[in-house]
């Protein structure tokens, strides 16, 4: 078995605490936003979840899932991202939860399946409330919740 070992001075470090957990999507096209806004931010120590479709997950609405197989991995990619988040706050403590969403998501087939682009900046402000509001209702009182939509 071939392994790449790399050496980390940054793992010489103690314990830290985050200033912020973040959830943002994979989209590569999105990491110098990301990147912009932990700067802009003054954000030194932030845990950054990035998965498929930002915080989507976490606004998963059931009643419009297909099938029984569609609801399961909607339950099941919410429970997983809910999990991130937990652990974040439990290992490091932040006070800040940031969501993210952006345009052109190929997670919601991309900017073509909305009528317009109006249409598809109040789809994506809507799933954001939606799972701020889910979130709310699953963290500890005293964590704060940001959303963030990346528009061009």
């Amino acid at each position: 078995m071939s392994i790449t070992r790399i050496d980390s001075n940054g793992l010489n470090e103690s314990h830290y605490s985050a200033e912020a957990c973040i959830v943002w999507c994979f989209d590569a096209r999105t990491s110098g936003d990301l990147d912009g806004f932990l700067s802009n931010r003054g954000f030194t120590r932030a845990d950054v979840i990035k998965v498929a479709g930002g915080a989507k997950a976490l606004a998963f609405n059931q009643s419009v899932a297909k099938s029984a197989e569609e609801i399961e991995a909607g339950l099941s990619a919410r429970e997983f991202l809910l999990n991130q988040i937990e652990t974040s706050i439990r290992l490091h403590g932040p006070k800040l939860v940031v969501l993210m969403l952006h345009v052109d998501c190929g997670g919601y087939g991309y900017s073509k399946a909305f009528s317009s682009p109006e249409a598809e900046l109040t789809h994506h402000e809507n799933e954001l409330e939606a799972a701020k509001e889910f979130l709310a209702n699953k963290l500890p009182n005293g964590i704060t919740i940001e959303t963030v939509l990346v528009v061009r």
